[in-house]
């Protein structure tokens, strides 16, 4: 479980009881929020929330694009930018401050393979 950040300052209504979110579904956020972020399935980007303190630890292994490492496009510096973006979103999304966002690329996504296949999937022949 996630400490939530404190919503007073929102101006959102304080009410009894408390909210809890299960730690699967935090991570499924990451995993989505990563996957849009990049531009792969969701199914190509693993991660792991650890939430023991504040603020949180987030481990992505992931995918990237095949236009990542196309010829002229520095792949450190992409994931750099990507980190940058995405560290103040996951926070906002999860509410609570990510401190540490660590990415491993683990394989290449090409998107023209899936195209290709659904082609031959449609074609009546």
């Amino acid at each position: 479980m996630i400490p939530m950040q404190d919503s007073s300052n929102s101006g959102a209504v304080r009410l009894p009881g408390h909210t809890s979110v299960a730690g699967r579904a935090l991570t499924k956020v990451v995993r989505a929020a990563t996957a849009r972020e990049l531009g792969v399935p969701i199914e190509a980007v693993s991660a792991s929330l650890q939430a023991d303190e504040a603020p949180l630890t987030v481990r992505l292994n992931t995918a990237v694009p095949d236009s990542l490492v196309a010829p002229g496009v520095n792949l450190v510096s992409a994931l750099s930018a990507m980190r940058a973006r995405l560290q103040p979103r996951l926070s906002h999304l999860l509410g609570a401050e990510v401190g540490t966002l660590s990415v491993t690329v683990d394989s290449i996504y090409y998107s023209h393979e899936v195209k290709e296949t659904e082609t031959k999937r449609n074609r009546v022949e």
